[in-house]
């Protein structure tokens, strides 16, 4: 199993899907700044990939459980003799240094916002996702673009200028998203993680709330309502994140066995 930071060491190294995007403080102002753009290529039918390798999504809210169950689908392939390239949101080296410093100077504006993580994501895209397709390899994706969909879309921008934005995306052979009502997610993040998390995984710069808490669940909720809307128009694989570890485990590995197997 391979992370993105050892992978990029190595040298060598997409119509319209109008969603409505929920109301956000400020949305006016970022909707007239985004500039017009011509219908968007990124649909649920795009085209595929083409590469020999598999490219399996897992996707969901914050606290939904995706990264354990990406460590423990990982090892399931490794023992399948597969090759695995892990790839998680916002890890690129040369992009997600300039995000978290951005964001602790508390300087990200939605635009901004979109286009800090679709630049990092698009590097991880040219340095790991496509050489490992390439290579015939497994990669696993700890969100996706979908999640920037979401996001975004929370804050008030555009839908179509979002999709076009990450139009260069290869299409995954597998999404699977971890459906976690917003209620259980708040359940899941008690007080004080709450408080330790930064001001804009909790939407406080959307101004919903000055309490972080309630803040938090308002977000949470604009977040979750965005990723169902998703799920059906790119016709995600949705498994109840409620549910115990290893049952979801369970049903992620029967869907990824049916696709690893052809």
């Amino acid at each position: 199993m391979r992370s993105y930071q050892s992978v990029c060491s190595s040298a060598g190294c997409a119509r319209r899907l109008a969603g409505p995007c929920l109301p956000a403080s400020g949305a006016s102002a970022v909707a007239s700044a985004t500039p017009a753009l011509s219908e968007p290529r990124l649909h649920a039918g795009w085209d595929t990939h083409g590469y020999p390798g598999r490219l399996i999504v897992i996707e969901g809210g914050d606290r939904s459980g995706r990264s354990t169950q990406v460590r423990l689908l990982a090892k399931w392939l490794e023992r399948r003799n597969l090759d695995v390239v892990l790839t998680d949101w916002s890890t690129s080296p040369h992009i997600s240094k300039a995000i978290h410093k951005a964001k602790a100077e508390n300087a990200l504006r939605p635009i901004t916002y979109s286009l800090f993580y679709a630049a990092d994501f698009a590097d991880r895209v040219a340095q790991v996702i496509v050489p490992a397709l390439q290579r015939g390899e497994v990669v696993l994706a700890d969100r996706y673009m979908y999640t920037a969909f979401a996001r975004d879309c929370a804050r008030g921008a555009d839908p179509q200028w979002v999709r076009r934005l990450y139009s260069f995306a290869p299409r995954p052979d597998l999404v699977i998203y971890l459906r976690v009502p917003p209620e259980v997610t708040s359940q899941r993040a008690p007080s004080s993680a709450v408080k330790a998390i930064d001001r804009y995984e909790i939407g406080l710069d959307l101004g919903l709330s000055t309490d972080p808490e309630e803040s938090f669940q308002l977000y949470q909720q604009r977040v979750f309502e965005e990723f169902e809307r998703l799920a059906q128009e790119f016709g995600m694989i949705v498994v109840d994140g409620v549910s115990d570890v290893e049952q979801i485990q369970r049903l992620v590995r029967d869907r990824v066995a049916e696709l690893v197997s052809q």
